[in-house]
């Protein structure tokens, strides 16, 4: 089956009939949003998730009545496009390969290749480029998007929008100047966020705040150590040394600093005019005293090789009361005396260190880093144990610690509030300062590593400005979140937010308005803009120029604060086409749902809260978040040296836009990993040409007629799976709704067609036909048009109303009577293949006694409340059964253990024999046996005992 052809079609009749650009109506709107991709090359899978879950959420709303808008836009700001042409403009052959590659996708003529790459050393080029294949890629998948909102983020249109925004922030004091520490890349001299950082999307990278404790020895001379914990000073009973690397001495504000050269090499982008006057080999410190700050108490110098040069200083202060790693190195130097007389330490003065206890936790007592090395059995510093053992012990100290008698004035103090109190007061004694590091080793995508630097005269959003949090809070609670349990996580990232660079020295992008050497940075330039959808197709249906996009042209539009005559004089727009406007973002906004990866919690939607919190009214607050979970291909991370990438170029050409949008919704729910396999997706798309054919088959034979009980048990059972796709989609749980479409509903035919036959089979085949082509569409909807097409049925099925279930036909006793027939067959086949008597003369059928069906009914209920056996027997024990007491308690243990084994529905005993009675004469032909049906109640047979509802005993003669 050609589904290309089909997709190709139908792509281009939606197209043609624009029946994805909704217009402002009277009906209810649903407006949803997912993040505009980034432009940097050839769409992946990656790429094709988020869009395809979104694609099929929407389908399904625009189906259930809702006026529907889905647009999307394309990210260019920031410096990634410029690092493209930057290195293609280097000769780096690398990337010029790896965008060769994806020229090559596009054009097959090398010659065309090579000017098109040269041509990308200009990073418009690139955006003009990849824009429109990109589009292309996109419209590949079938999604009902509307394209006559698109735009790019380096637009001047969209420019004087983020203008507007920024103004809005400076006039709010959410924008404000100053130094401040940020991630900064050397090499191009600018700030950078995770949109510029290699593998930041998916590795988020932050900055670590050290103190640095000053450890002053008798020349004057201070050691630095850098420490996450101020508060455990008072348990410092050493400092650790790397004996084999030389340290460097370093002027800093006319005190000499000891340190390793690597940490000089951070410390220069954070502190002015400082610089190396001397070194030192870390043998010379060995065996002498520094004070240690807080106690103020003198510690030894101690070699030990677990110090890392480029971490913190060099230089570790030892806490081995909560730090496993002081605790096993402490005891590793004291076992060790050929150790302690390499380097002439006094034997009897290291062995007489002991662990300083300062922190109670009920789970870990007063020496946690000993506990947890001897609870866990950690013999050595390699032992990989320790660093889970290192998190465990700080994690319970953070959160559940107290500061003990002999920590000074802060002896009692939960550590939640004391690790802030003395590192402020180490500061202001002079007896600390500050060192910031990255969370990660971390390159720009120039290639440059990235540090952590402190910048003058930079701008930020100040988040803890003007209750903004309290806002963003606010908001938050009110939302709908998928998964519900994110929330704490959107709680802890809100907490955790207080400044951010909002502004680079360079890269595409917005001029600050205030300053016009700095460029909005593309984070802060993509959090508002679902709010440019709603009138970016009416600034090209009316021709506005940039220049009349004043900010009191946003201010009215978005907020009308602004006098309408007097802006429609200035701005040159008519007072209609600025109503027009206005009431087409107050028809659209807000945003209903965004749907995301699950990695930009932290960043970009929690930007997105706070900005629109900021700036916009609470009815314009966001609704609705879901996430989505990461990609693979192959069971491991794509990456191009694996040879793994699927391009959706790849997807559309071998598989078909159908075979991906059922493989991303029905492989796993939205916010699982999606596992992307080349062999599961030939299954898949085998799967659908078998459902295609079948569904065909159905068009061609439904009839108008009248079912047989067989067929009303179907046509009951269809009911309910419109309902439960119906269920499964209003909550996006994805999964549960392709399963019903592709595997259930298919499967319920094939049985109906084992079991019907003639006009009986034909009506059922009518009942099913048009509703489940509509369940279809969200799903495959390129199929589902043909489908439609060939039940000669008008317009789209995309844009036909979601079917309702008609409750008139939910039949439970049909059904029931069904699946009992069909178990009963199951259960005589598995007789006879036990008992060898592959030709009974009878076939003896014992149908449960009465007592039974009411003692299943009210065990069901009972289960969903309890499973301890007591509670059962107290609550089932009704005067009707108590009689029956000896074989309930026989029976409820099976139960307990696994309720699937009850029926979903049971009938009664009348109607059981009726079901059996039914299909007598079809059991009797198929196993040429005559059948005899008996009541339990009314068999002096043993087997009869055996008898459960939907479940007869069988004894073969």
């Amino acid at each position: 089956m050609d589904f290309k052809t089909i997709s190709q079609k139908w792509q281009k009749k939606w197209d043609e009939s624009k029946v994805f650009e909704p217009k402002v109506e009277k009906r209810p709107k649903f407006f949803f949003t997912t993040p505009y991709p980034y432009i940097s090359g050839s769409l992946h899978i990656g790429h094709g998730r988020a869009v395809t879950e979104s694609d099929v959420y929407v389908r399904y709303k625009r189906m259930k009545g809702l006026n529907t808008l889905f647009p999307l836009a394309f990210h260019i700001t920031g410096t990634p496009v410029l690092g493209i042409a930057s290195a293609i403009k280097k000769g780096d052959k690398k990337k010029i390969e790896l965008y060769k590659g994806y020229v090559r996708n596009y054009i097959q003529d090398e010659k065309e290749v090579e000017r098109t790459i040269l041509s990308f050393q200009d990073p418009w080029k690139i955006v003009k480029f990849f824009v429109p294949k990109m589009m292309d890629e996109y419209k590949s998948l079938g999604l009902s998007i509307d394209w006559t909102r698109r735009f790019t983020t380096g637009d001047a249109d969209y420019q004087q929008f983020i203008t507007w925004q920024f103004k809005k922030y400076k006039e709010l004091n959410y924008l404000i100047k100053g130094s401040y520490p940020v991630l900064y890349c050397p090499a191009d001299e600018n700030a950078v966020g995770e949109d510029d950082i290699q593998d930041a999307d998916t590795n988020p990278v932050e900055k670590q705040e050290f103190t640095l404790l000053k450890f002053k020895m008798n020349n004057r001379e201070i050691l630095v150590a850098a420490t996450l914990r101020p508060e455990t000073v008072y348990g410092q009973t050493n400092l650790w040394i790397r004996p084999d690397i030389e340290y460097v001495r370093v002027n800093v504000k006319g005190e000499t600093w000891i340190m390793t050269r690597e940490c000089y090499g951070k410390l220069a982008y954070q502190k002015k005019n400082i610089e190396i006057i001397g070194t030192i080999k870390g043998t010379e410190l060995i065996g002498k005293y520094a004070i240690a700050p807080g106690p103020d108490k003198k510690i030894i110098i101690l070699p030990s090789k677990f110090v890392e040069p480029n971490v913190g200083t060099g230089i570790v202060t030892s806490v081995p009361s909560d730090a496993p790693y002081d605790y096993i190195a402490l005891q590793d130097l004291q076992n060790n005396p050929e150790e302690i007389r390499k380097y002439g330490l006094n034997k009897e003065e290291i062995k007489a260190i002991d662990v300083i206890p300062i922190i109670q936790t009920e789970k870990y007592g007063n020496e946690a880093g000993v506990k947890v090395v001897k609870d866990r059995g950690i013999k050595n510093q390699t032992d990989p144990k320790l660093k889970e053992a290192t998190q465990a012990v700080y994690k319970e100290g953070f959160h559940n610690g107290k500061l003990l008698e002999n920590c000074g004035p802060y002896a009692g103090m939960k550590i939640l509030f004391a690790k802030d109190k003395v590192k402020k007061d180490l500061i202001e004694q002079n007896k600390a300062d500050l060192l910031y590091e990255v969370s990660r080793e971390a390159f720009c995508r120039c290639g440059a590593k990235v540090v952590v630097a402190v910048l003058d005269d930079q701008w930020f959003l100040d988040f803890n400005a003007n209750k903004w949090k309290e806002k963003a809070h606010e908001c938050l609670e009110q939302m709908k979140l998928i998964p519900e349990n994110s929330r704490k996580l959107y709680e802890d990232a809100f907490e955790w937010l207080d400044k951010r660079p909002a502004a680079r020295r360079r890269g595409i992008g917005t001029p600050l308005p205030f300053d016009k050497n700095w460029i909005i940075e593309s984070l802060s330039d993509s959090t508002i803009y679902m709010a440019f959808y709603t009138i970016k197709n009416l600034i090209n249906k009316h021709k506005i120029k940039p220049e009349q996009l004043i900010p009191e042209f946003f201010e009215y539009v978005y907020l009308e604060n602004e006098d309408i005559t007097k802006l429609s004089e200035k701005a040159n727009i008519s007072p209609d086409i600025l109503k027009e406007f206005r009431q087409n973002f107050n028809y659209w906004y807000p945003n209903d749902h965004r749907h995301t990866f699950k990695a930009h919690l932290s960043n970009h939607l929690s930007f997105f809260i706070f900005a629109h919190t900021g700036i916009f009214p609470k009815k314009y607050w966001p609704k609705k978040i879901s996430l989505h979970g990461f990609v693979i291909s192959e069971g491991t991370k794509m990456s191009k040296s694996k040879g793994n990438v699927i391009s959706l170029l790849d997807v559309t050409k071998q598989y078909g836009a159908d075979t991906f949008r059922t493989y991303i919704a029905s492989a796993t729910n939205p916010e699982g990993t999606f596992d992307w396999r080349s062999e599961e997706a030939e299954k898949i798309k085998k799967h659908l040409e078998n459902i295609t054919v079948l569904a065909q088959e159905l068009i061609e034979n439904k009839k108008q007629g009248t079912p047989s009980y067989q067929g009303h048990a179907i046509i009951s059972r269809l009911q309910r799976y419109i309902q439960e796709a119906d269920k499964a989609l209003d909550k996006m749980e994805l999964r549960d709704y392709a399963h019903i479409v592709i595997y259930h509903i298919p499967n319920l035919i094939n049985k109906a067609k084992s079991k019907i036959t003639g006009e009986q089979l034909h009506a059922v085949y009518h009942e099913i036909a048009e509703p489940w082509t509509k369940m279809l569409a969200p799903l495959i909807p390129h199929i589902a048009e043909e489908l439609w097409n060939k039940m000669n049925k008008k317009g789209f099925v995309s844009t036909e109303k979601w079917p309702e279930a008609d409750k008139n036909k939910i039949d439970l006793k049909a059904e029931t009577a069904e699946i009992t027939v069909h178990n009963t067959l199951s259960d005589i086949n598995h007789v006879i293949k036990l008992t060898k008597n592959t030709k009974p003369k009878k076939i003896k059928l014992f149908i449960a006694a009465p007592w039974k069906y009411k003692f299943v009914k009210k065990l069901r209920e009972i289960l969903k409340q309890t499973r301890k056996m007591p509670e059962i027997m107290k609550q089932i024990l009704t005067e009707e059964l108590k009689p029956h007491a000896k074989n309930i308690t026989k029976m409820i243990p099976k139960f307990i253990k696994d309720p699937s084994k009850l029926p979903e529905h049971e009938l009664d005993q009348e109607a059981e024999i009726n079901s059996i009675e039914e299909a007598q004469e079809r059991i009797e032909q198929e196993y040429k046996a005559p059948i005899e049906i008996i009541p339990e109640n009314e068999s002096k047979e043993n087997k009869a005992k055996n008898a459960m509802p939907g479940k007869p005993a069988i004894l073969l003669e």
